[in-house]
């Protein structure tokens, strides 16, 4: 095969969707692979930050003026405030204790900003179209599409996102794409050792591996017949 990237960091699938059409299409693409991140409901930075409009600006400063009102205290602002604690602690035994009966209190309601917006309707749609609009601009220029869902790299017995996985593996699939969800492909290895350090949605270089081997095998499974 020859392998085009066009992923841009910080895109969510609306943005993908505008972007294939006008940049990736005019290669013509035999398989289009599509990667599904749970952070793909919201704004995110990356090259946002440089090229957006002023109301692409509002739009993202409202997002997040909403999820600092709806979560305050998300997992990495424990982790924080428990590091600097520990530090500036006479007793850091004491301090260290404290810090995990927070985070086990915090775990037993946990919410991120992924499972807050999958809660808006508002956002649920907007992914919807997003996902439609590809998989048509795709089936239009008589390409393959393979979308592939990236799970959250947490434990797996524990996993709180599956009704998301769940959400977009119907669309996509309704949109025409072949589905590959990367959470049944990875659920008998432990997450850890998949992820970069504390980074629950990026891959070290064992999981790059092994999603890479999936995927290889996902797009020959598309591929015709010599």
């Amino acid at each position: 095969f020859e392998v085009l990237p066009f992923g841009v960091s910080g895109y969510d699938t609306t943005q993908e969707a505008i972007w294939y059409e006008h940049a990736a299409r005019p290669f013509h693409p035999a398989i289009v692979v599509v990667v599904w991140c749970m952070n793909d409901l919201v704004i995110m930075s990356g090259p946002f930050e440089r090229f957006a409009t002023g109301a692409e600006r509002a739009e993202k400063d409202a997002q997040d003026a909403w999820l600092e009102e709806v979560a305050p205290v998300r997992r990495e602002t424990i982790d924080w405030v428990g590091q600097q604690r520990e530090e500036a602690a006479t007793f850091r035994v004491l301090a260290h204790a404290r810090n995990l009966y927070e985070r086990w209190r915090f775990e037993q309601a946990y919410v991120d900003e992924y499972l807050l917006a999958f809660a808006e309707p508002s956002r649920r749609e907007r992914a919807s179209r997003a996902i439609a609009r590809l998989g048509a601009a795709i089936r239009q220029d008589h390409a393959r599409g393979l979308f592939v869902i990236s799970p959250v790299l947490e434990q797996w017995d524990r996993y709180r996102w599956q009704d998301l996985h769940d959400f977009v593996r119907q669309e996509a699939e309704g949109a025409g794409f072949a589905v590959l969800d990367l959470r049944d492909a990875l659920a008998g290895q432990d997450p850890e050792t998949l992820r970069i350090g504390g980074d629950n949605l990026h891959y070290g270089r064992t999981g790059t591996r092994t999603i890479a081997a999936e995927i290889a095998d996902a797009i020959d499974s598309l591929s015709p017949s010599p």
